[in-house]
């Protein structure tokens, strides 16, 4: 729809039925926390049928209430506040762990800084690009090595030079969205080269050493940036 939903909720307020009006307020003031409700509890909300909040989105001109709650959602993407979205989190999992939730969601946000997440959310069509830091960063290889005194040393080797090889790098670019580590395999047309990225050391065994410290500090920061 070309107008806001809000917008066009307003505008034709006072054609809406008095079940519809009240769906319709209780959208206007708190539509941070409708855009997550199903139907059935949007409707138990305001003390009305599901079939009435249904018949409210097609009055809107939504072919159904998933597309209109997809258009609340889309509005407010960008603009709930820490506070805002463990308030909705509380609606969406009720007595959970608020919390644990937010954090997942954080660790799922963080987890499209992968090359690898990105490009995979890209061909499931999210509207998502890749963009390098001109500061620098990372690039921290995925290691398999042979193992001293393994019973079967010749079999491991050769699984080792298999997994190597051009034929299996080639379907690592090709079908799990990851960069070879030969320099004869392509990334793709999707990746910039590794030597064209400014690229930085990490240090892999000092985050190994502070990952316990680092995921009880978490939870503390998180509540430190709610507001009191």
């Amino acid at each position: 729809m070309a107008k806001d939903i809000l917008t066009h909720i307003q505008e034709n307020m006072s054609s809406f039925s008095k079940g519809q009006k009240l769906i319709a307020n209780f959208i206007l003031e708190s539509y941070d926390k409708a855009a997550f409700m199903t139907a059935c509890k949007l409707g138990k909300t305001v003390n009305v049928s599901e079939s009435t909040v249904v018949r409210f989105a097609a009055e809107l001109g939504y072919d159904g209430y998933p597309s209109m709650q997809k258009a609340l959602q889309e509005m407010i993407r960008n603009k709930l506040t820490s506070i805002q979205r463990i308030e909705v989190s509380n609606d969406r999992i009720g007595n959970q762990d608020i919390m644990s939730m937010v954090m997942q969601s954080d660790i799922e946000k963080i987890r499209i800084t992968l090359e690898e997440t990105a490009l995979k959310r890209q061909a499931q069509g999210a509207d998502i690009a890749i963009v390098y830091p001109e500061e620098g960063t990372s690039a921290v290889p995925d290691g398999s090595a042979l193992i001293a005194g393994a019973p079967h040393p010749d079999n491991a080797r050769a699984f080792l030079d298999f997994a190597q090889s051009r034929d299996v790098q080639e379907l690592v670019v090709s079908q799990f969205s990851r960069r070879s580590v030969r320099t004869d395999v392509s990334d793709g047309d999707a990746l910039p080269p590794a030597d064209e990225l400014a690229l930085i050391d990490y240090p892999v065994r000092w985050a190994a050493e502070l990952k316990d410290a680092f995921s009880a500090r978490w939870p503390e920061l998180l509540r430190e940036d709610a507001p009191s």
